[in-house]
């Protein structure tokens, strides 16, 4: 297929939370992610810090930092992660409220190595990175963590039993917070595929131990598909946003919250001389 794709992606990235399930009280929650690659882009694309307004979101999700092939520890992406993050949380001078956490993974985090299949493997290398993450929270004054393993099972660099191994480093980080008596969130962004979600993750189990997922719903329909799809599609054929929730509700089998990643996304679409002929 020759489909190419171009995005003009927004300079922040703005995932409005819905809460599906509900544990306490009706609540809603504003998740935005910072791109620490953000402030390489030029000219009025380049986006920093202090160009967030600190009262758009509830939470600003700083993505993505790494793991260590070798040490298993979380380490920086970026030599100045520290610095940007410290930027971030002086916005709560502004709103008190605001709540800073820091994502680790995203897509090419486990392309080529292994980073979250080998740290998983056992528990002694889990607590070596729980460890490290609770410490760099403390250092860089963060409120939580949020897990960002695409997919477990799913990718070359994963193996069969990283469901199991998956929930237990998010079990193992809630267990690391309250042996500290510490107030920190563990959140988790997962598939929006059905197919993905009902073999890569064991949801009942998921959900009694974080505090929401972030379904990324935003790219649903892409370059690798032969007829174009908006990406994040609220009706229509299978995926679609309303089905993807829908697959977390009835796999979590208990209350719990599920949050909706809508990415602010313009795609332009350049199809070839016989897919036009084909549309």
């Amino acid at each position: 297929m020759e489909l190419e794709i171009r995005q003009q992606t927004a300079l922040f990235f703005l995932f409005v939370s819905f809460t599906v399930f509900i544990e306490i009280e009706t609540s809603k929650q504003k998740i935005c992610f910072y791109t620490n690659w953000s402030q390489f882009r030029k000219g009025p694309a380049k986006f920093l810090p202090e160009d967030i307004d600190p009262f758009l979101c509830t939470h600003i999700s700083y993505a993505h930092l790494q793991i260590d092939i070798h040490s298993h520890k979380l380490i920086q992406r970026q030599k100045n992660d520290h610095l940007l993050l410290g930027r971030i949380v002086a916005l709560k001078k502004l709103n008190p409220g605001l709540k800073v956490i820091v994502s680790v993974g995203g897509w090419s985090h486990d392309s080529k190595l292994r980073r979250f299949s080998n740290m998983a493997k056992n528990k002694e290398s889990r607590s070596i990175f729980i460890n490290s993450a609770i410490e760099y929270m403390k250092t860089n004054k963060l409120d939580g963590l949020s897990i960002d393993w695409e997919y477990p099972t799913k990718r070359g660099t994963s193996d069969e039993c990283d469901t199991y191994r998956y929930t237990l480093l998010l079990r193992e980080i809630k267990q690391a917070y309250q042996a500290q008596n510490l107030n920190y969130t563990i959140s988790a962004s997962v598939s929006a595929g059905r197919k993905t979600i009902s073999t890569a993750y064991d949801v009942p189990e998921i959900a009694k131990v974080v505090d929401w997922v972030n379904v990324m719903a935003y790219a649903l329909h892409g370059a690798w598909e032969d007829e174009t799809g908006h990406h994040t599609a609220m009706k229509g054929g299978l995926p679609n946003v309303p089905d993807s929730l829908s697959a977390w509700i009835e796999l979590a089998c208990r209350e719990t919250k599920s949050i909706w990643d809508l990415q602010h996304t313009v795609a332009v679409l350049h199809l070839n001389q016989r897919q036009r002929m084909i549309s």
